[in-house]
This record gives structure tokens, sequence and C-alpha cells, in this order.
């Protein structure tokens, strides 16, 4: 697929997402991208291909946490270390 052909493609899926949330987040992620495009040439070998196992990972949902869950275990963590207020 041609340079041309995948921003038609991308355009095409972008139209049809209706979710706000999923406008912002896909906004969020395009916004890091372009602002660090160059961050990826900047890792080692061993830490490009980390990353690339990492997303391959979460592509299978047992692999994934809840955020709530994240967000419990994170506030437990920094009322034990730190005593700073719970975020949320």
């Amino acid at each position: 697929m041609s340079t041309l052909e995948l921003k038609k493609e991308i355009h095409s899926l972008v139209d049809k997402i209706e979710a706000e949330d999923q406008l912002v987040m896909l906004h969020d992620v395009l916004t890091t991208m372009q602002s660090h495009g160059d961050l990826w040439d900047t890792l080692t070998d061993a830490q490009q291909k980390e990353l690339e196992e990492a997303i391959e990972e979460s592509k299978n949902p047992n692999n994934l946490i809840p955020h709530e869950q994240v967000m419990k275990e994170a506030n437990e963590w920094l009322s034990k270390s730190s005593g700073l207020r719970k975020r949320g």
C-alpha cells in the first residue's frame, strides 16, 4: 500500500469513529508520535525489541490490568511509601 493509500485508509477509519474518548485518545497518540517521531531511533535494538514484544502482548486482553485496579494499587503504594494524597 502506498503512502497516499495509507493516509486515505486512516482518514476513512477516523471518519467512522463516533466516540469522543476514542478520538481524543487517537489525537493524543498521533500528537505524541509527531512530536517524538525520532524517539524510536534513539532506542537500542534491545529496547525496540522489548517495546515491540510489549505491544504484541498487550493485544491479548488476558495480559491487561483494568485501570481501576492500577489506580487502586498506585494509591496504596503512594500512601505507604510517601504519605501523599490519593490520586484519581
